[in-house]
């Protein structure tokens, strides 16, 4: 009987389960639609009452005024009504209190929210480089009465730096202290990065101690933009601080701090320093190839020929990847050149150190490696940082070089490539390389000593100032301007090629010498045209009634730039050329 009841029981089948799972999900489904049917005839009976008693208040007689009632003795009941009335004013005293402090708290939030739209378009305008709409937009800000925030600054801040705009840079955080608003770590950062491409690298030095001062904790990229900057301005002492503070704040070093201040070290010629910090990153596992071509190239012009040859092994077993973010920015990254520049990055680490081999190579054929005949970096002869303060005398060519060989002058020289080819190609003439940055004053300096140029003068400095304070008159036969930076912005004050700067170029130039500009920006050589059409009492183009040429000369020459443009498929180029007419007066110096 027992065992008939146990075989009566069977377990139901997967099918039956899935029907009754399906069953009892209808019911649940029904019971929320009956909830939710329930909560929304709630709402209109609500609804209803509400309307019912607003309308039984209109309608209803005014009330007569209480009658004046006589004394009696409290009670009880007396005592708690009061309570009540008491507790009824204070709640509803409470209630608009709460009402105001909701109105000033959307009030609040939608300021907030008008603040964030507008932080976000000047970040885009200062992202794009249109600093005039940003500052628009500040404006407008400002009059709506709303609150900057540091977010706010620190976009106004960027863009100032990427529109070249210091100054201005500098007036907003002067504002900032003003309003009692704290920067933070990326505000500083941004105002560094600045700084540094300006050459104030001490007073980015002095803005990283104001951060500790503070309690303002830098990060990474706060330390490699100084170290970037004091590689590019030449500034050992702010780099090696700036490193050991990073040791201090116990900030480890990436393969960006370990390329700029290695390069740092090799081109102020430490190269003790500079291989205690390959061995650094050897201890890290850190292979990079551009500190190890830049050691081979300070070894090489050192004399040592055996740390030369090591450093070049470096070099064949490392890469160079790791620290192009700091090179390339969100810009040409967003264009999507930044792959094409890391590519010419590798290939131009790849002939530093085919110049570096070539150079031993030579250097073992003749019998050893002997001194640069003028000099090592930066104590060489034929190297000139102008214009030196307290100093009002003017260059002479005919002493610096000892020859009375005409003079031919490139103003923004970058890497090098393009003067060192045509020195090479012209022994009799005299070139002159105008750079202002440091970085690229010594890159100038090692490819022409490599070649053993002796007809080839590197000028640091400001061009303006080199030209206003240290050339004479009529002292130049030609003058070249090849690849100039075009304004980064419509209103900046940071252009190159205006009529007061090419005034000083006819001063210079000898009657019948001529000015030469090449650039592959259609717009920025359309506005150097229209300089020149300003200057027709003293300029002549040489291309008659056509105002520039869109073929460049046979044998011209090459550069990094030009390279750089070519690899990246744009290949039409602007030449520029102006003859200098022949004024009363004319003088040569005696130069």
């Amino acid at each position: 009987m027992e065992k008939s009841k146990n075989t009566s029981k069977r377990k139901r089948q997967p099918e039956e389960a899935a029907e009754d799972s399906a069953e009892a999900a209808k019911r649940k489904a029904r019971r929320g639609t009956n909830d939710r049917q329930k909560e929304r005839r709630k709402v209109k009976w609500l609804e209803k009452r509400a309307r019912h008693r607003a309308e039984k208040q209109l309608t209803a007689p005014p009330k007569p005024p209480p009658e004046a009632a006589a004394p009696k003795e409290s009670s009880k009941k007396q005592k708690k009504q009061k309570k009540q009335k008491k507790q009824k004013t204070t709640d509803d005293q409470q209630a608009d209190g709460n009402g105001h402090d909701q109105a000033q708290k959307h009030g609040r939030n939608e300021e907030h929210n008008e603040v964030v739209f507008y932080n976000k378009l000047i970040s885009q305008y200062g992202n794009k480089k249109q600093f005039g709409r940003a500052l628009e937009v500040y404006d407008e800000l400002v009059s709506k009465g709303y609150r900057p925030t540091v977010y706010t600054f620190t976009n106004l801040i960027n863009a100032c730096v990427r529109c070249g705009e210091i100054s201005r840079a500098r007036e907003f955080l002067a504002t900032m202290e003003e309003q009692k608003i704290m920067p933070n770590e990326v505000t500083y950062t941004a105002l560094l990065k600045g700084l540094c491409q300006e050459g104030f690298t001490g007073e980015a030095g002095a803005i990283l101690d104001t951060m500790h001062e503070r309690d303002i904790r830098p990060n990474l990229r706060t330390f490699n933009t100084i170290l970037r900057g004091c590689w590019r301005c030449g500034d050992l002492d702010t780099a090696c601080k700036t490193f050991e503070a990073m040791v201090t704040a116990e900030i480890k070093a990436d393969v960006a701090s370990f390329e700029y201040y290695g390069k740092t070290l090799c081109q102020a010629m430490h190269l003790d320093d500079a291989l205690k910090l390959v061995e650094q990153m050897s201890q890290r596992g850190i292979k990079h190839s551009p500190v190890f071509a830049a050691l081979a190239t300070a070894s090489a012009l050192a004399g040592d020929a055996a740390g030369a040859r090591r450093a070049l092994d470096g070099v064949a077993t490392s890469n160079a990847d790791g620290s192009s973010e700091y090179y390339a920015d969100a810009e040409a990254q967003a264009r999507g050149s930044a792959q094409l520049f890391q590519k010419m990055r590798n290939e131009e680490i790849q002939r530093e150190a085919a110049r570096v081999r070539e150079y031993l190579d030579a250097a073992d054929a003749a019998g050893g490696l002997e001194a640069p005949a003028h000099g090592v970096f930066p104590e060489s002869s034929r190297v000139k940082f102008l214009p030196q303060e307290g100093s009002t005398r003017r260059l002479r060519f005919k002493k610096l070089f000892g020859n009375k060989h005409p003079v031919r002058i490139e103003v923004c020289s970058g890497h090098g490539d393009w003067i060192a080819e045509r020195a090479a190609q012209d022994p009799g003439s005299n070139w002159t390389a105008v750079e202002i940055r440091y970085e690229r004053v010594f890159q100038i300096w090692s490819k022409s000593a490599f070649r053993k140029l002796d007809n080839v003068l590197v000028l640091g400095g400001e061009a303006n100032a080199i030209f206003s304070s240290c050339i004479g008159d009529s002292t130049a036969d030609e003058v070249f301007v090849n690849y100039p930076d075009p304004p980064v912005w419509e209103g900046s004050s940071q252009r190159l090629l205006n009529a007061d700067f090419l005034r000083q170029v006819h001063r210079v130039l000898r009657p019948g010498g001529c000015a030469t500009i090449v650039t592959d920006d259609k717009p920025y050589a359309d506005s150097v045209v229209a300089e020149f059409a300003t200057l027709t009492d003293i300029f002549a183009s040489a291309f008659g009634d056509e105002p520039l040429s869109t073929t460049l000369p046979e044998g011209y020459g090459s550069s990094y730039f030009d390279r750089f443009w070519i690899n990246g498929k744009r290949t039409k180029r602007y030449f520029i050329k102006y003859l200098r007419l022949e004024q009363s007066g004319d003088e040569e110096d005696e130069s």
